[in-house]
């Protein structure tokens, strides 16, 4: 069979259709997803970080999805966000993961996994910074205003030897030294938009 020029060039032709067609539906898919989340009503929350010295707390601005401003939404956002922001630093240690919450009245009862505690850094500093970041980030949803700490699902006396855990918490102003600018706004928390 003599070779035709024509044969080869239509060949090539459909194999650059069909390679533009798969590049195509996998660019789709991306942008599409991209564009639902830009479309996706967003809420701005705060998570509480550590500050360079580790003497308190400071309320950051995040955006997350408004479906997820849940008691287990606004965790994730602390425990998933990135270990420093602004500055400042996520008291969360690596592996630590919120197992479950639930929410009774105004508590929130959190369990934890193993892996937060064991990959904790130490320190009475750094458990009161630990604890409080979830306690602030968990208090701002207007339902909750107590937090009882579990660790797998069992009752523990401290997180690492420090802060007693056998009751809930409250929010503790205290631990708070201040809020980053809001997103929203462009002006502090205590200011009028």
């Amino acid at each position: 069979m003599p070779y035709d020029p024509q044969r080869g060039v239509k060949l090539l032709a459909v194999l650059a259709l069909v390679l533009g067609v798969v590049v195509l539906g996998w660019l789709g898919t991306r942008w599409q997803e991209a564009i639902d989340q830009r479309l996706t009503p967003q809420q701005e929350i705060l998570v509480y970080y550590a500050t360079p010295d580790a003497m308190g707390l400071v309320g950051l601005p995040v955006r997350v999805p408004q479906d997820q401003v849940t008691p287990e939404g606004v965790l994730q956002a602390l425990f998933e966000g990135p270990r420093e922001l602004a500055g400042y630093r996520n008291p969360i240690p690596e592996g630590g993961e919120v197992q479950w919450v639930r929410v009774q009245g105004a508590l929130a009862t959190v369990s934890l996994n193993q892996e937060l505690v064991d990959n904790h850094p130490r320190g009475s500093a750094g458990e009161l910074l630990t604890v409080y970041s979830m306690v602030h980030t968990l208090t701002q949803l207007p339902a909750i205003e107590r937090v009882q700490f579990l660790v797998e699902g069992q009752r523990v006396e401290t997180l690492v030897g420090h802060l007693a855990l056998d009751r809930p918490l409250e929010p503790d102003p205290g631990m708070i030294l201040g809020t980053e600018e809001r997103l929203e706004t462009g002006t502090a928390a205590g200011e009028a938009p």
